[in-house]
């Protein structure tokens, strides 16, 4: 049997298909609940004035049928039906459209500031890497996910570091760029009211801080013996603040990983490190 996922078929016992769907379900009512949440919060914010000023408009009308065309106020609030129905629809779904289309340029901004902030964090890693002399195999991905991160920790773990190749100049030069990088990413993210996990992330922003103090204070004194678990103490701290700015693509992380490891099953020579990267990514 045939199953869709993410614009590609695959085949899948009937069964497997069976917990494909049911995944692909929830992950579309937790949308949907999401939408609702968003239309609920447009309601507070502006649609509770138009009920207001409706309400008013119909006292008005109350008052002058009744008293100038001598209706009773049952007949004068229906008479007001027409007018009230078109007013409210046609400015509910004006505000309701308005704001999705601004939350959507949100996002779209917010994740070109995720990529690019990524970006700089896996460089500064990987400079940071070569100025203290350690050779390691992986240059790519290792802040994407957390398996990525592990198996680059893993590899910093059992990397040799040689002192005879310490930069110290161009160590000083890759950690002041990681602090610029990590203010810039902290300005945005306070600007972002929809980045909700603010004190996780400052948690996170002031250790880095302090670590790359510590790793200073570490090779001036020429204490070498401890440079890499403050590094790793580094790297923690970066990926959990990427971690934070990418976690609105990534609240159905473990359905998705469900379904990529349902998919798996007799669809391996499909399902590479790519395609699951590329699973975890913007939707």
């Amino acid at each position: 049997m045939k199953v869709r996922y993410k614009s590609e078929k695959y085949d899948v016992k009937f069964k497997n298909a069976i917990g494909i769907w049911k995944r692909k379900i929830l992950l579309y009512l937790r949308r949907l609940k999401r939408f609702g949440l968003r239309i609920l919060h447009v309601f507070k914010k502006d649609l509770m004035i138009l009920f207001f000023a409706i309400i008013f408009y119909v006292l008005i009308v109350i008052v002058i049928e009744c008293k100038i065309m001598q209706k009773g106020i049952l007949n004068a609030i229906w008479d007001t039906k027409a007018e009230v129905f078109t007013v409210f629809i046609v400015v509910a779904m004006n505000s309701i459209i308005s704001s999705e289309r601004s939350w959507r340029q949100k996002i779209r901004k917010w994740h070109d500031v995720y990529t690019d902030n990524l970006f700089y964090f896996e460089e500064n890693i990987k400079d940071l890497n070569v100025a203290i002399g350690m050779n390691i195999k992986t240059t790519y991905n290792m802040l994407y996910t957390i398996e990525t991160y592990k198996k680059f920790e893993n590899e910093i773990r059992q990397a040799i570091i040689e002192e005879d190749k310490i930069n110290k100049s161009k160590i000083n030069k890759t950690l002041e760029k990681m602090e610029r990088n990590a203010n810039e990413l902290k300005e945005a993210f306070y600007k972002n009211d929809f980045m909700q996990e603010k004190y996780g992330f400052t948690w996170n922003y002031r250790s880095l801080l302090d670590n790359m103090y510590d790793l200073r204070e570490k090779l001036d004194r020429g204490e070498y013996n401890n440079i890499r678990e403050k590094l790793i103490l580094i790297y923690d701290d970066m990926y959990y603040m990427i971690s934070y700015t990418r976690r609105l693509w990534r609240t159905e992380i473990n359905l998705d990983r469900e379904i990529i490891e349902i998919l798996k099953i007799g669809n391996k020579e499909k399902i590479s490190e790519n395609f699951y990267l590329t699973a975890l990514s913007y939707k």
